[in-house]
């Protein structure tokens, strides 16, 4: 049987990294542990989005190249597609000083396989991978408020 790896430090650092990103604009939910991370909506204009939270464990500029598992864009997008509401999608890599966002439809990156050594009875540590450079999108960052309040 697989395990999953996620670790309930993980699980409090993304709602730290919505917290951040959503400024209290905007309504999150958490999402079923095998889906992906967040559906939200806008508090302003009504619209939907889903968001993937990725713990990255460097700071913001020291975080390129940004990784993402292929399967989790392909999930996220299928995700929007099949909510009527939903017209966007992003994706949030948490890093230990503030985060890095993006829309999925200007992200563009070079996959690869790649991911990190095997773990016992996973799946998932050495798969499909796509890679970000800092020129490849229109990245937006937020600094973490709270000096010292690592994410």
């Amino acid at each position: 049987m697989v395990q999953r790896q996620e670790r309930q430090s993980d699980r409090d650092r993304e709602l730290k990294a919505m917290e951040l990103w959503s400024q209290g604009n905007y309504e999150y939910y958490k999402l079923d542990p095998n889906d992906i991370d967040f559906k939200v909506r806008s508090k302003r204009t009504n619209v939907t989005a889903f968001i993937e939270v990725k713990g990255r464990n460097r700071t913001v500029d020291k975080a390129f190249p940004l990784p993402i598992a292929a399967r989790k864009l392909v999930k996220l997008d299928d995700s929007r597609k099949q909510d009527k509401n939903a017209t966007r999608a992003f994706i949030i890599w948490a890093c230990t000083d503030g985060i890095i966002w993006c829309d999925l439809d200007k992200l563009s990156g070079i996959a690869r396989m790649g991911g990190r050594p095997q773990r016992p009875d996973t799946a998932n540590d050495w798969e499909v991978m796509v890679y970000y450079n800092r020129n490849q999108a229109p990245f937006k960052t937020i600094m973490n408020i709270s000096e010292g309040d690592k994410l």
